[in-house]
């Protein structure tokens, strides 16, 4: 079969569509024929080396596909159905072999590359404002990086539940966007005039007194601001370090107003297959639901191409212009598998 793989960690350019082997099938697994990849951070990060992985491999955690053979343990109903997973590995091909337990049935009037492309942010984002911190209508919450997938994603369900958002991008156009999703307040993130952010960190005070939670997924820049920024027994939730490792957490300021401090890893909040379940189906609610929640999310969708054993120009391309790489737009990208056409 063909696949998207890579020998050595680099730039996109090292992403090379090669024919690679058929995967075997385990009694607990499903063998599924893939119509959608989604192009998920942890691809990317995997890609440049930030978390090893060994090489070489096939990205991809997330994707949507019909599931074509059944192992002998697992629920022979699946034979047929259309499923949609976001802890998988190896989906940037043309067919992964999943476990059984870890695939979800997309619900009808649903369309793949819808599938494909929400669970992984939509899931993390519903488990850190229902299960991290359950939001209420009472809640008031700062978000860093409100335009982007997962922070847009956090804003529209701190909303939905009436909550009250202060939302932080880093140029106006992407405050626009926040506001566009819902948030009360936006503020830009300067780092040339306010390098420690301590500016924000006042305006933030001076609007709500010191919110209820920080949703961060920034690290190193926004650390010691978001935590300027929250009340007295207030929570900091740390949730991801796109802009950088963070070595050490000031425990005096965490002390001083008792706050609570958290740095939760979604893996660890989907380890039962019940979880996988229920996330992803209120996912799927909140997108029959009628609510805009997701509406924005797919931006572009991109096919693997031969030949098989030269670059594929095409998905290095999208590669650099994916938001998830480049931070310049908003929405998710999915790759389209060559089995698309015999999966419709």
């Amino acid at each position: 079969m063909r696949a998207v793989s890579i020998h050595e960690t680099g730039a996109p350019d090292v992403l090379r569509l090669r024919d690679v082997e058929d995967p075997q099938v385990g009694e607990s697994d499903v063998l599924v024929a893939v119509t959608y990849a989604g192009v998920n951070f942890l691809d990317i990060q995997q890609r440049r080396g930030l978390y090893p992985v060994p090489l070489p491999f096939v990205p991809g955690v997330e994707g949507t596909g019909v599931v074509v053979e059944v192992g002998s343990k697992a629920d022979p109903t699946l034979l047929g159905a259309r499923v949609s997973w976001f802890t998988g590995r190896a989906s940037y091909a043309e067919r992964v072999v999943l476990p059984a337990n870890h695939v979800i049935r997309v619900p009808d009037g649903v369309d793949d590359t819808l599938a494909a492309a929400i669970l992984g942010q939509g899931v993390t984002a519903y488990y850190l404002t229902s299960a991290v911190y359950p939001v209420t209508a009472s809640t008031v919450a700062l978000v860093h990086a409100a335009a982007g997938g997962t922070g847009r994603l956090i804003t529209q369900m701190i909303k939905h539940a009436g909550g009250t958002v202060l939302a932080v991008a880093s140029t106006p156009a992407k405050c626009e966007i926040a506001r566009a999703a819902g948030a009360d307040h936006v503020f830009v993130a300067d780092a040339v005039r306010d390098p420690d952010l301590s500016q924000l960190a006042r305006q933030v005070m001076d609007i709500s007194g010191g919110v209820d939670v920080v949703f961060d997924g920034t690290g190193t820049p926004t650390l010691n601001a978001s935590i300027r920024s929250v009340k007295q027994r207030g929570t900091y939730v740390l949730y991801g370090t796109s802009g950088g490792g963070i070595d050490s957490i000031p425990l005096a300021p965490l002390r001083e107003r008792s706050l609570f401090f958290t740095f939760p890893r979604v893996n660890d909040h989907v380890r039962e297959p019940h979880e996988i379940e229920y996330r992803a189906q209120a996912c799927f609610d909140l997108l029959a639901g009628g609510t805009s929640i997701f509406s924005w999310m797919l931006r572009t969708t991109f096919p693997m191409r031969p030949p098989h054993t030269v670059p594929s120009k095409r998905v290095r391309r999208q590669a650099r212009c994916c938001s998830c790489h480049s931070g310049h737009e908003s929405g998710s990208s999915v790759c389209r598998s060559s089995t698309y056409n015999d999966a419709q």
